[in-house]
């Protein structure tokens, strides 16, 4: 299906312009001064005027607010630019969350909403957020060195974290998806839990502790034999319970840095595999939408986007944060599809990106603004957007380019 429908697209923008588009779209638009939380805002939606920043569920340090990783890309910006505002406005984050969130079981408030008593119910603490934070803190412990500021907490904070990771993991390698502040596992199931597996295995790379690792290969194991004798992964999209594209995403993460520290090729064939699932997801062909349309005005093409659970069917640019792993498996096979399909994935993620005169339904978007969903089926409103300007594209192409040595290979 691939060869017969694939054609070399491109992306919206040059990469430096992508770049600081993402970087002005979180400086500018997304950063919240709130009680004692300075960092992200999740996203802006219209409100009949212009465009505000959502006033329920907005600071999240992972998954859908990307407060950690936006940080990570402004510390590589500031090194990058030179731009004193960026490191500043990433250490004030980090700091923010440091200050409040850690608990002292290892584990880590997720939403500061709930630190700021705004959010009402119950707290709890997923698998996925844990994974991003850590992974995350260990490389804003490495940058902020790069910048010139010493930040320790930055690190201890994530190995708390992985230290969490390996005293609540069963014995068959099972996390779990979520936890109360006191450390109890209030739901066991679904492949999320292998989102701590990558952080795992940068613990040890810091600190060479083979329980860190035994640890990695053990859940890694785990979830991998999921995939493998039911041909699905689920609960990694946390606003659905289901089978989904995200809870997949580690899979592939952890197969390559396990294979990069064991050389075991089964790493890199179970990444493949984990691979292969996650393009079952990926738009082969290009669908016509109708020229009255939101989406034919954007000249959106389908080819490349993923769509994002059995639940929620509409194609989104989540794909971004895997490309780095397509081009490396590209490498290690050889194989010149999964190359071919991360570029295809990176030019689907910046359609829609506003330069700041962009104008979407009658509404202009602010520079760096993207929808998070596009409506290519009935399950929205066809050929339109939801027009909700949340964090995570932006972060996840930051994050992408911020971790790749060579840009040029995006622009070919």
């Amino acid at each position: 299906a691939w060869e017969k429908n694939y054609h070399p697209v491109r992306p919206w923008f040059s990469l430096d312009d992508i770049w600081k588009l993402g970087v002005r779209f979180a400086k500018e638009s997304l950063w919240a001064e709130e009680g004692n939380f300075r960092g992200f805002s999740i996203g802006l939606v219209w409100d009949g005027e212009g465009w505000k920043q959502r006033s329920s569920l907005k600071y999240e340090i992972g998954w859908a607010g990307q407060n950690a990783s936006l940080a990570n890309s402004l510390m590589f910006d500031y090194l990058k630019t030179d731009d004193r505002r960026s490191l500043d406005k990433a250490i004030t984050t980090l700091d923010s969350w440091m200050n409040h969130a850690r608990l002292d079981n290892g584990l880590f408030r997720c939403r500061f909403d709930h630190i700021l008593g705004i959010t009402r119910g119950r707290e709890l603490q997923d698998a996925c957020n844990l994974g991003n934070a850590a992974e995350n803190l260990f490389e804003a412990y490495e940058l902020a060195r790069k910048c010139g500021v010493e930040k320790p907490l930055y690190r201890e904070t994530a190995f708390g974290i992985c230290d969490f990771a390996v005293r609540v993991m069963q014995e068959n390698g099972r996390l779990g998806k979520a936890w109360t502040n006191d450390g109890k596992c209030v739901d066991p199931d679904g492949t999320i839990g292998c989102f701590l597996v990558p952080a795992l295995v940068m613990a040890y790379r810091a600190r060479g502790k083979a329980s860190y690792l035994d640890a990695a290969k053990r859940s890694f194991a785990y979830y991998m034999n999921g995939l493998l004798m039911d041909g699905f992964t689920t609960a990694g999209a946390l606003d659905t319970y289901c089978i989904d594209k995200e809870s997949a995403i580690p899979l592939v993460k952890a197969g390559l840095s396990l294979y990069d520290i064991t050389r075991d090729e089964k790493y890199v064939e179970h990444a493949e595999h984990a691979a292969y699932y996650l393009a079952s997801w990926q738009w082969h062909h290009t669908v016509p939408f109708d020229e009255d349309s939101p989406l034919h005005a954007m000249r959106y093409d389908t080819l490349g986007g993923t769509s994002v659970s059995a639940q929620h069917h509409h194609i989104d640019p989540y794909a971004v944060s895997f490309v780095n792993c397509w081009l490396r498996l590209s490498e290690l096979t050889g194989k010149d599809i999964w190359k071919q399909r991360a570029l295809a994935a990176w030019a689907n993620g910046t359609i829609g990106i506003s330069d700041g005169d962009l104008v979407v339904m009658g509404k202009k978007r602010p520079a760096g603004g993207q929808d998070e969903g596009f409506f290519h089926t009935a399950w929205g409103r066809m050929g339109e957007v939801p027009q909700w300007l949340v964090a995570w594209p932006t972060a996840f192409r930051l994050e992408t380019l911020r971790n790749l040595d060579n840009w040029e290979v995006l622009a070919q």
